[in-house]
């Protein structure tokens, strides 16, 4: 804490906001006020010299090198603030229940079929589940933060491929995902118009999306 509070005296043109430890790691928030002499790494290097020397037995108390990440748009800041803040809690509920954050292969939904999970599976327990329709006019891909503090469950069907990057939603996707959220939210199902496809064909669609994969 005495070097990131020296860190303005030796750098005036930098001001540390922010700093969260971790067990094995640690984040910094740094503003820089005017253009600096030198690169940051040498606002870095210092940190670690110091620190390192007031570390008595401890060699080798920092990795070599640093990760940074410049925030340019309005509202990152707040966003990186209140991620920094919660990082112990995420590690504190990774810990307790690690099994929430590996993905599950053969999830088995009653009277539904087995599905590809991440997340609170706890939450289909749950009593009372209302329906969310998905509708490719309104739908969108979007990169949100990481589900944390067991809210959130994201689930695919088994038989589906896994792929890293981004798919378009077709039409089949939609009325599959539209009928397995039917089926999970039960009395809080809603009735859905498929346009034209006829239920067993949707069905049809539905059980092979579901069918349990060799693992």
């Amino acid at each position: 804490m005495r070097e990131w509070r020296d860190i303005a005296a030796h750098h005036p043109e930098v001001k540390p906001l922010f700093m969260q430890v971790m067990p094995d790691h640690v984040h910094f928030i740094l503003q820089v006020l005017r253009p600096m002499a030198k690169p940051l790494g040498n606002v870095i290097g210092g940190f670690k010299a110091g620190s390192s020397k007031a570390a008595i037995g401890r060699p080798g108390l920092w990795a070599e090198g640093f990760q940074d990440t410049i925030l340019f748009h309005e509202g990152q800041l707040d966003a990186m603030f209140r991620y920094l803040r919660d990082n112990p809690r995420r590690l504190a509920v990774k810990r307790l229940c690690p099994d929430l954050f590996k993905v599950r292969r053969n999830l088995e939904l009653p009277s539904v079929g087995y599905c590809s999970a991440i997340g609170n599976h706890f939450l289909l327990d749950e009593p009372n589940k209302l329906q969310v329709q998905c509708s490719r006019s309104v739908f969108a891909y979007e990169r949100t933060a990481k589900p944390g503090g067991g809210r959130l469950l994201l689930l695919a069907p088994a038989a589906w491929p896994y792929q890293t990057s981004e798919k378009p939603m077709t039409r089949f996707d939609a009325c599959v995902l539209n009928r397995i959220a039917q089926l999970i939210a039960g009395d809080g199902a809603a009735e859905i118009n498929y346009k034209g496809m006829k239920p067993n064909d949707v069905d049809r669609l539905m059980r092979a999306a579901l069918a349990e994969k060799s693992l």
